[in-house]
């Protein structure tokens, strides 16, 4: 795309040159003035000074009042570059063609002063050979593509599209979509289409449609609704401020397309809840990369902002009343739980159940769901006799525990003088805080569990998932991700293995070195990191790889993956993307992998058109755990996963991964795909 776009500028030699000049000048000076480097890669500093010095070599004849010229602009427009980047980045708006916009104004408004500028004149546009005359829509697109870069050119346009498609079927059918549309709205209007081709005024409609579509919101099809319904309005901004900077012989170029894509964001950026358009939150530079990581984040990370609640006790529990219960959990106090202790028959209670002792959950230990400060504790309530209920004080003993700003958790019908815990004391997650009672509005004992966002005992209760934690039901043993437990069911908290916990305990300045037993003297090291986003992440400095993860303590999972993809630390990636850091032998973590890291070629140019509305292609991942013994490394457990790659249903690619953990942490990794079989040993 770029190489295009640098060929297509030196159709007009000048344009080409200066073009190039005013960005490595900028770029130079962003370099020798101590500028962040990794902007200056991005372009940051470059893409407006190509825009002056593209208008500049195209409207000028050369002369050395114009190189003088010419260089003084090039150092105002990095240095309005520089200052608009920092002005504009403390509202989170970006600065899009200001400096460009700004200093060719003041240019051309010191022009007439200037006798020694001359402008050139300008001859019309020479097509070369002509191999057949292209319909005329396609005419005024092509050449407003080549116009983007002052070079008026069907075949220069035709060369800037296909390479626009190769580097995003996204970003194409956008800029295709908001040109059409403009087409149609100058037609509408009664506007000459040809204008669309000069000053850059059909590039406002392409620019934006890219911009609002899919770079700076998630595209989607509502992103492609709101550049079609912006089009009639960014036409008629476009008309109304040439017709007004007209009045000082100023062309808007693309001051509507900036004023506008400006406006979108700075009301969406105030939103109190993000529906149907969604900001990019983290910039790949590639629509592609962006939905298909954004699709997969979205179900992945859900509940990333969620406190991780656990289940408040030990072992084996059945939900005696879930949500919305027929007996006592209704209207605001709907979304509660009841939980007792029962045996295989379903009975709560040995021998004839006429004693508190007789029933299983009495006096057995109640746990802080997480962690918290204990807030109020009401001790004062005896326990029912079996059958009765104490109406007068509903709740009967409870504590009340505060995890964050209007998110407060009550554990109620508690044991009297059975509190661990003071009022004021700080409390972590499975902390044992007092035992189950039958006190308050409890014929038999049981403990009774609710989230709110109130402080007050018996406030309007919260629905709220239970992070972690295992079901036992008919089909067998269920594995339950932030979910409300079901009634009846029996439940108990995911129980972690120390040698897993352990093996992926990478903290910050972690180094792990692994060594390929075909090239056993090459040795391979990752080392842990966080970036400014506060993501911790594994980096392969041989690669400039990077895998990005999360272990909230009972689960481990890859987030993200950047680098090259035939190396050792994307095996890694791949091999270990969801693993349960407990030992569960039935239980399989799936998953679904950004297929970004998996394209068919060339098939996957119809999934790319299509991503924004419906994805067909699935990556999934499936792993479990098992304890065993092997010969060659004494190993407490292996991780035993795949993954396979289906296009349009079929499957297309499988690849196989044996994780071997030992009580030191990771041994061995082995791993199959294509006919390649691989080991790679972990040295520390």
């Amino acid at each position: 795309m770029a190489i295009t776009i640098l060929f297509v500028t030196f159709i007009n030699p000048s344009v080409g040159i200066f073009g190039l000049l005013s960005v490595l000048g900028s770029n130079i000076m962003a370099y020798v003035l101590g500028f962040d480097k990794k902007q200056v890669e991005k372009g940051i500093y470059g893409f407006n000074a190509l825009l002056l010095g593209l208008a500049l070599g195209y409207l000028y004849a050369f002369s050395l009042a114009f190189l003088l010229l010419f260089v003084i602009s090039i150092f105002a427009v990095f240095f309005m570059t520089a200052a608009l980047q920092a002005s504009m980045g403390k509202i989170n708006l970006p600065f899009l063609s200001l400096p460009f916009l700004f200093c060719y104004w003041m240019i051309a408004l010191a022009s007439p002063q200037l006798g020694a500028l001359s402008f050139k004149l300008l001859p019309n546009p020479s097509e070369g050979l002509i191999l057949f005359e292209f319909p005329d829509f396609w005419k005024v697109f092509f050449n407003t593509l080549s116009a983007t870069f002052f070079t008026k050119s069907v075949w220069g346009g035709l060369m800037i599209a296909i390479a626009l498609f190769l580097a995003s079927r996204i970003a194409f059918s956008l800029a295709l979509l908001a040109y059409l549309s403009a087409y149609g709205a100058y037609q509408i209007f009664g506007v000459s289409v040809s204008a669309l081709t000069e000053n850059l005024v059909g590039s406002n409609f392409i620019f934006f449609g890219i911009a609002i579509g899919c770079f700076y919101l998630i595209p989607n099809v509502y992103s492609y609704i709101t550049v079609v319904a912006f089009t009639p309005f960014l036409m008629l901004l476009l008309v109304g401020l040439n017709q007004a900077l007209s009045v000082f012989n100023l062309n808007g170029f693309t001051l509507a397309f900036t004023l506008l894509t400006m406006l979108v964001l700075y009301a969406l950026h105030h939103r109190w809840i993000p529906r149907f358009l969604f900001l990019v939150q983290i910039q790949y530079y590639s629509a592609e990369t962006t939905i298909y990581k954004y699709l997969s984040a979205v179900k992945r990370l859900k509940f990333a902002q969620h406190s991780q609640f656990a289940l408040p006790f030990f072992g084996p529990w059945e939900v005696s009343q879930g949500y919305s219960g027929k007996l006592t959990h209704l209207g605001d106090w709907s979304n509660a739980l009841d939980f007792v202790i029962s045996d295989e028959q379903h009975k709560t209670y040995q021998l004839n159940g006429l004693r508190m002792n007789d029933y299983y959950c009495y006096n057995k230990p109640v746990l802080a769901p997480a962690d918290g400060l204990v807030l109020q504790i009401i001790n004062h309530v005896n326990d029912n006799e079996v059958g009765e209920m104490d109406t007068k004080q509903n709740w009967g003993n409870t504590i009340i525990l505060k995890h964050s700003e209007g998110l407060y958790s009550q554990l109620s019908h508690l044991k009297r003088d059975s509190f661990k815990v003071n009022e004021g004391a700080w409390v972590s997650k499975g902390t044992v805080l007092a035992s189950c009672g039958a006190s308050g509005r409890s014929p038999e004992p049981h403990i009774h569990f609710q989230l709110q966002q109130s402080p007050l005992m018996g406030s309007k209760t919260l629905p709220y998932p239970i992070a972690y934690f295992m079901s036992q039901d008919k089909s067998g043993l269920q594995f339950n991700y932030f979910e409300v437990p079901k009634e009846d069911a029996i439940i108990f908290n995911v129980e972690t293995q120390t040698s897993l916990k352990q093996a992926f305990d990478w903290q910050p300045g972690k180094k792990l070195v692994w060594f390929n037993q075909k090239y056993p003297t090459q040795l391979t090291s990752f080392e842990v990191f966080t970036d400014a986003f506060n993501r911790t992440y594994l980096f392969c400095a041989t690669t400039g790889s990077y895998a990005y993860f999360i272990n909230d303590g009972t689960r481990f999972f890859f987030t993200d993956f950047e680098g090259d993809k035939n190396g050792f630390l994307f095996q890694l990636y791949l091999s270990c993307f969801s693993v349960l850091l407990a030992n569960y032998p039935t239980i399989k973590m799936k998953d679904n992998i950004p297929q970004i890291h998996f394209q068919v070629p060339v098939l996957h140019w119809i999934q790319d058109v299509l991503a924004p509305f419906y994805v067909f292609n699935k990556v999934m991942f499936e792993g479990e755990n098992c304890m065993e013994e092997t010969a060659s490394v004494q190993s407490n457990y292996l991780i035993k996963s795949k993954i396979v790659t289906h296009f349009m249903g079929l499957k297309v690619e499988s690849r196989n991964y044996t994780a071997f953990i030992g009580r030191k942490g990771f041994e061995k990794l082995e791993f199959k795909y294509k006919g390649i079989k691989e080991e790679w040993l972990c040295v520390n």
